[in-house]
Order: C-alpha cells, then sequence, then structure tokens
C-alpha cells in the first residue's frame, strides 16, 4: 500500500475540527463498537459536519469508524491497537505512563484538545496541522508498513514543490501528485523524481486537444504506480492525490494558484527552517516516543521566537505594500516568548487575510475580469455542466454553490461593507470556501448602497424543497427587515430548479414574529441558477449594477399575485428580456 494522509473518506479537514468537537461532546473513550459507532455517524449528521444524503451508500457505523479512523492517523486522539515496529508493541498502558490517555482506547490527545481550543483562529489550525503532519511517518505505530524507506508526506511535497520552483517550474497538479508523489517512498532520488515530472510536462504540452491529454495523464499515472509495485484503482490514485493536497494545505505552507499548489511566499522562512531540518525519523528507532510527540503535537519553526518574529514582520511588509498599517508592531513584540508571540502572529495573518480577500473583491468587478469566466465554470457545474474544468465533491457543492453566487455578485462593485462582511461562510488564505453557511443565518447579505439582498441558495430540488428552504429564507429575510439600514431589502433565492410549492411560499412572502399579528410582507425572488449564470455572463460585456438588479427583482415582483407556475414562468420572460442581448 502507499502511503496516505488522513482519509479519503473525510475528504475536507476543514470538517476535522467540527467533527472532533461532536467526539470531545460524547464518545471521548467512547467509540467502539458499531453500536457507538452509528451513534457518532448520527451525531455528526445532527450537527451537520456531515450530510445524510452522502452516508445513503453505506452502513451508518462504517461512517463513524472512518471519521474516528480519520482523527486517529492525524494523532488527535488515541488508538486501540498499534502497528508493531521489529519488535517493539506499545500499549495504551504504556502511553498512559507517559501522561498520554488513561489507558482507553480512542481519547482525546493534548494535539485534538489544542485544535479544539484553536476555535475559529485560522493561524491557530494551521499551526494544529503543521505540528501533525510534520511529525506523520510512514511507517510508523499508526501507519501501515510501505515499501521503500520511511517517508514523511509532508516534506516530501515541500522538498518537490522547492526543486521545481528552483528549475522555475509551476507547482503540483493532481495528476503529478497522483503519479510521481505518492508513489514516492523515502526521500532519495527526488530531484529525479523532478525532473520526471519536467519531462512529463514538456511531452504533455506537445498534444493537442482534451482526450489525448487525458489519456496521456492516465497512462502516466498508471504506469508510474505500476513501476512502484502498486495496485489501485484510477479513482483511489486521484482520491490519494486529492486527500495529499488538501491536507498539506491545511498546514498554511502552501497556497493554490489555479489547479496546482505551490509554496507560499509568506511563509518562506517557515518553509527554508523545515527543509533546511528534515527529514529526521523517530518511528522506527523509537515507537514510544514517536506517539508521544506525535500526541503532544510536535516543535514547529514558529516555537522559536526568532523565526516568530520574522514572520510578524513579513506579514507587516506585505500590509505595508497594499497600503495598509498593520495592527501589530514586531519591534515592541522583541523578547516575547514564542507562546505569547502566537497570539499576534494570528491577528497580523487575519488582518493580510482579509485585505488579500478585499483585493479578490474588488477584481471581480473590473471591466473584462477574467475572474468572471472563474466564477462562470463553477456554476456551470453546478447546473449539471460536466464539461467545465472544475472538480467539486458531491458533499461540498452547497459549500461550493453558496460560494460561486457570492463571487458572481461581488461583480457590482457598490459594496457598503467590506466584503468580507457579506458572507456567513468561511474562506481559507486561497479565497476557497471551506464549509457552507450555518444554520440560523442566511448565506450570503450584500449591503450595496442601492439595495441590501439577502441570499439563500440551495442544491436541493422537488417538493422537499419547501420543506427545507421555505421557513428558514423566509425567516431569515425577514430578520434582516427588522433591522432596517435605510434601504430596500430583496431576498433571492436560487436553486438549479425551484419547485412550485416553494415559489408558491416565497409569493404570499409574510412571516409572523412570534405573537405579533401585524407581519412581514418580504419580496422574495426565485430564480433557477441557470437564470443567475445568464446575468453573471451579461457582465463580460455590459455590466450591470444594483440598481439595474434591483430594476429586474421590482419588475419580477410584479407578477406575483399569480399562481407560483405563472409567476415562474413570468420571472423566466422578465430575465430574458432585462438581459442586454435580449
Amino acid at each position: 500500500m502507499p502511503w496516505n494522509i488522513g482519509n479519503t473518506s473525510v475528504r475536507n479537514p476543514w470538517r476535522i475540527q467540527a467533527g472532533l468537537q461532536v467526539f470531545a461532546r460524547e464518545f471521548n473513550g467512547n467509540l467502539d463498537g458499531s453500536e457507538q459507532e452509528s451513534l457518532f455517524r448520527d451525531r455528526l449528521i445532527d450537527r451537520g459536519v456531515l450530510q445524510a444524503g452522502a452516508t445513503v451508500p453505506k452502513e451508518p457505523a462504517w461512517h463513524g469508524r472512518k471519521w474516528r479512523s480519520c482523527f486517529a492517523k492525524l494523532g488527535l486522539i488515541t488508538g486501540k491497537t498499534y502497528t508493531r515496529l521489529g519488535n517493539v508493541q506499545i500499549s495504551r498502558q504504556a502511553l498512559a505512563e507517559r501522561g498520554i490517555g488513561t489507558g482507553q482506547a480512542y481519547q482525546l490527545t493534548p494535539a485534538g484538545a489544542r485544535l479544539l481550543q484553536a476555535g475559529d483562529v485560522t493561524g491557530a489550525i494551521a499551526d494544529v496541522f503543521m505540528r501533525q503532519l510534520l511529525r506523520l511517518e510512514s511507517p510508523s505505530p499508526t501507519e501501515e508498513p510501505i515499501q521503500g524507506g520511511p517517508t514523511k508526506p509532508l516534506v516530501l511535497v515541500l522538498q518537490m514543490l522547492s526543486l521545481l520552483e528552483q528549475a522555475n517550474e509551476p507547482g503540483l497538479n493532481l495528476v503529478e501528485i497522483a503519479a510521481f508523489v505518492q508513489t514516492a517512498s523515502g526521500h532519495k532520488g527526488i530531484a529525479e523524481r523532478v525532473a520526471r515530472i519536467v519531462q512529463y510536462r514538456q511531452e504533455r504540452s506537445l498534444l493537442a486537444g482534451g482526450r489525448p491529454r487525458r489519456d496521456f495523464d492516465n497512462d502516466t499515472i498508471n504506469t508510474e504506480w505500476s513501476e512502484a509495485g502498486l495496485a489501485l484503482q484510477p479513482r483511489s490514485l486521484r482520491d490519494y492525490a486529492d486527500t495529499t493536497s488538501r491536507y498539506c494545505r491545511m498546514t498554511g505552507l502552501l497556497t493554490l494558484k489555479g489547479n496546482r499548489i505551490n509554496l507560499r511566499d509568506e511563509k518562506r522562512a517557515v518553509i527554508d527552517a523545515i527543509l533546511a531540518s528534515e527529514p529526521t525519523f523517530l518511528a522506527a528507532p523509537n515507537p514510544l516516543d514517536y506517539l508521544v510527540d506525535f500526541y503532544t503535537g510536535t516543535a514547529i519553526p514558529t516555537d522559536d521566537p526568532v523565526t516568530a518574529l520574522d514572520e510578524i514582520r513579513t506579514f507587516a511588509r506585505l500590509l505595508v505594500g497594499l497600503r495598509i498599517e498593520p495592527t501589530v508592531d514586531a519591534d515592541a513584540l522583541a523578547g516575547l516568548a514564542a507562546q505569547d508571540l502566537a497570539t499576534y502572529r494570528y491577528r497580523i495573518e487575519e488582518q493580510y487575510n482579509l485585505a488579500v480577500e478585499d483585493e479578490f473583491a474588488r477584481g471581480h468587478a473590473e471591466p473584462n475580469s477574467p475572474r468572471i469566466d472563474e466564477v462562470l465554470a463553477y456554476l456551470r457545474y453546478l447546473n449539471g455542466d460536466s464539461g467545465q474544468d472544475v472538480s467539486i465533491g458531491r458533499e461540498e457543492r452547497p459549500t461550493f454553490l453558496e460560494w460561486a453566487v457570492w463571487r458572481g455578485l461581488l461583480t457590482m462593485n457598490s459594496l457598503a461593507t467590506r466584503p468580507s462582511e457579506t458572507r456567513y461562510f468561511r474562506l481559507d488564505a486561497d479565497m476557497m470556501p471551506i464549509d457552507h453557511a450555518p444554520s440560523g443565518r442566511p448565506d450570503i447579505v450584500m449591503r450595496y448602497n442601492e439595495l441590501t439582498l439577502v441570499v439563500e441558495v440551495t442544491m436541493s430540488a422537488g417538493s422537499r424543497q419547501e420543506a427545507t428552504e421555505g421557513e428558514p429564507v423566509r425567516r431569515h429575510v425577514a430578520d434582516i427587515v427588522e433591522q432596517p439600514d435605510g434601504k430596500e431589502i430583496y431576498g433571492l433565492f436560487i436553486a438549479p430548479r425551484v419547485d412550485f410549492n416553494t415559489a408558491e411560499t416565497f409569493r404570499i412572502g409574510v412571516w409572523y414574529h412570534g405573537d405579533n399579528e401585524n407581519p412581514n410582507y418580504l419580496n422574495i425572488v426565485p430564480l433557477r441558477l441557470g437564470q443567475f449564470i445568464a446575468i453573471v455572463e451579461s457582465m463580460k460585456t455590459v455590466p450591470y449594477t444594483p440598481a439595474g438588479l434591483k430594476d429586474l427583482l421590482d419588475r419580477c415582483l410584479i407578477f406575483r399575485n399569480a399562481h407560483a407556475p405563472t409567476w415562474l414562468r413570468q420571472i423566466d420572460i422578465e430575465v430574458n428580456a432585462w438581459l442586454p442581448d435580449n
């Protein structure tokens, strides 16, 4: 078997923290057996960590085991048994004697507790993942033996990206990770492996057309895996590569440019420190010490105050370059311990990330912005067009729909607030969506100078759509209406298909607050995703404004007294008439 990070069944590592919260609340030291595993699956669904529809093909306990396995492989909880290395067999009691747990199986480790304590501070979460992945080795007491020498996956990825960078080559995409990274075992011969990547790119560039290139990609992956003596289904190969990319990015050391992971310039000092000292191996020489370090959280470069201050100064320089005054003065922090500096590191990195988001948002409203084509590719894919150069897991589609619609609305450059204040879903440092908006809040609230737009999106369809969306959408719009800002407030509902019953609920558009007999009359317009795509696409030729969008919404609302099927047909007529090419 090849090495792998985490678990391909837990594809989105940003959900791990929320899943671990469920574990810590009810299952700490009590997650053994199919009954508890099934109950854990149910609790993950109850908390919105796992979608019920995504669990149908498998038995309930299977999902509970997969999430538990993910936690254990990342060192966030202890295991039940451990892989023997040589003549050494680790017991849970031996760990308990070293201060890790009490001897029970599946207990929260100090590293797991640190992830829970990180809250929603992106930098603190990244530090936890950096500690765990920097220690993670294959083979180890928690990882099965692999062919070849001992391997540290994160370090291997950093080494290969560094060599590609030195050769003035871009970073790694999923095909290259599947073919050339996942097949590596040990850290010798990396330069030769990078040379093969460059050769692969040169040969691929000579091919014309998508089909020949896809065939070449598949042949390359199969050849590399065959030569490495590995046998997996092609889909599994891509899954391994995808999780490697996602989990390594959680460390904050990598950035996603297009479809390639690259070294993150802002983290250069940390990356250089890692590459100067790694790989160092502990599992084979001393498995017990390895587990104690893994479960405690190994040292990272920013545990050194000099490196921590250097990172603070880096982000300060970047903010100054954006003509923004840093909120942290690095010179005033000299002499503080690394633990105290961490708070300031997280604060200034968050300030920088928000500034990057401001620039990202403004880029959508620029004339002929290439970001519009990016948005349209995601929207079309989510609307069923599989020909787009986009890949989104089924569980992630609701999250990406919120993000893509939000980006489509950013094309109107008339916000009265910062972009970060318009969304209730989270973004990572690459401006990619982390998770969907939490229940109890709207997905998006765009406060333009001309109007306030409360936006709700869903991938659901059929009669269940009204049951799951009718009440929350009206409540969220009504809550904003109760907080007037002097502008007209509209609701916008977007789904691949709008069910008649959903449209009927929004057509009536009434919401009572408690026992108050005077209702709010809400202006909510339902649009099919295809209609919204046409609106965004029109931005490429004739940019629209919030005032123009308000005009369209008003025109649609004129006909709300008709029955739902008639109203939806009239909305389609109004959208087509409003588009500049019609």
